[in-house]
């Protein structure tokens, strides 16, 4: 097959977003291959500006002679569709890792309205201690995941961009430390707490010793549960992947923020562009065509633009749509655009694969988009035809799928980190 890449200034867009199955080999293969070339033009502008350790997080092995200890770390998970808190065990037994999740509490967010002078950190504080302190859950270390992305420079971990609003986010957010200003809330609402605190809880436990990206974290986890090449990938509200790439003679995990990503080449339908103009908010455009957090928007929209005979839906339909009957109309136009969701999803899978040049991969999959067992196959199998097909990749694709890969990612980050800063390094041969 020939293909022949289009280039527009601006995205152009195409008839109905109903009456188009899905995208064409020739219109995947133009996404493939820009995403090809930015992802190298990134990497590459990292390395001539010696970006990538101030941007990156490096992959740090365990460099101590450790036969057995036991932590309970926790994990603080803020920027998703709720703030987290999860607790994992996480224990070396002769030189190998193995984790369990203890506790996970999910928080929703403020109001905007009721909480507008509420700053991001003092809210999420108030919630950590509170639930730390109320169910008496001791820790020896705690990490926090911030969804957006993280500039690394001089032992601080600055956020890079906000992509979601929040009630109680303020611009100094972008010009303060992240570890810095909630480990400095901490303190001051476990001082408030000082009364309920036992004598004996090391207060420092609660403090967070790492800052990671969603993805990175869920990349991380492959070190706990894989020996394989891997692509963290998270599918929730939006998207995005994280993968090893090399820089002298060290590694760090490359963030790809996917869903920014704009391949000029891709058309738009009339429903898209219009339910785009209607955002009275930043987007991301990727996150919109293949995250989850959109599709509810995007149906309606569908109705709309086509006058169906429908009730418009509210709320986080995805999982109640695809609980109905094969033929409801709903369902219908979900699994249309969850169809084009996993075709490009599948192209920035194979960007990655040919960047990486890997022969053999392991795609670890987090968050809702595919928690389902028939989605996931069906996108194994799509990301397997597509890499032979389209993208002429000779690569062994395999998904592993598991409940909150980055808590995983984040207490194993967390752990290296202390061990390595604390233990005595292995002894090295001469």
């Amino acid at each position: 097959m020939n293909f022949f890449l289009f280039f527009y200034t601006s995205l152009v867009t195409m008839s109905s977003l109903y009456d188009v199955p899905g995208y064409t080999k020739d219109t995947l293969y133009n996404v493939y291959y820009e995403y090809q070339l930015h992802l190298t033009e990134n990497i590459n502008n990292m390395i001539i500006c010696d970006d990538i350790k101030q941007t990156l997080v490096e992959d740090i092995p365990l460099n101590v002679d450790i036969k057995k200890c036991e932590f309970n770390i926790a994990i603080l998970d803020v920027g998703g569709s709720f703030f987290k808190i999860a607790v994992i065990n996480i224990k070396v037994v002769d030189g190998k890792l193995k984790t369990e999740t203890t506790s996970v509490k999910n928080f929703e967010y403020p109001i905007e309205s009721k909480n507008e002078q509420i700053f991001w950190y003092d809210w999420v504080s108030d919630k950590f201690v509170e639930y730390m302190l109320n169910n008496d859950i001791k820790t020896d270390l705690s990490s926090l995941i911030f969804s957006y992305p993280i500039k690394y420079k001089g032992g601080k971990s600055m956020p890079m961009a906000l992509a979601k609003h929040w009630c109680f986010e303020f611009e100094e957010t972008l010009k303060s430390d992240l570890k810095e200003t909630l480990n400095h809330a901490i303190k001051n609402k476990l001082f408030d707490n000082l009364t309920s605190l036992d004598s004996t809880v090391d207060s420092t436990g609660l403090l967070v010793n790492c800052v990671l990206n969603d993805s990175v974290a869920t990349f991380l986890s492959s070190k706990v549960i894989l020996d394989d090449i891997a692509i963290g990938i998270i599918l929730g509200t939006g998207t995005n992947g994280s993968f090893i790439i090399k820089c002298e003679d060290k590694e760090y995990v490359y963030n790809a923020e996917w869903g920014s990503f704009v391949p000029k080449s891709l058309a738009l339908t009339d429903e898209e562009t219009d339910f785009i103009n209607s955002l009275q908010k930043k987007y991301n455009l990727m996150d919109i065509l293949i995250g989850n957090g959109y599709k509810c928007g995007l149906i309606n929209q569908i109705i709309k633009t086509r006058s169906l005979n429908l009730i418009e839906i509210e709320g986080d339909c995805v999982k109640h749509i695809l609980q109905k009957d094969d033929d409801d109309e709903h369902k219908i136009i979900l699994q249309k655009l969850i169809y084009r969701s996993r075709q490009l999803m599948s192209m920035l899978v194979c960007g990655s694969i040919n960047v990486i040049k890997a022969n053999k991969i392991c795609i670890l999959l987090n968050g809702s988009g595919y928690s389902d067992d028939c989605e996931r196959q069906a996108l194994l199998k799509m990301i397997q035809n597509y890499a032979k097909e389209i993208c002429d990749l000779d690569v062994e694709i395999k998904i592993h799928y598991e409940e909150g890969l980055t808590f995983i990612g984040a207490a194993y980050y967390s752990l290296v980190k202390f061990l390595n800063e604390n233990v005595k390094p292995k002894k090295t041969m001469n």
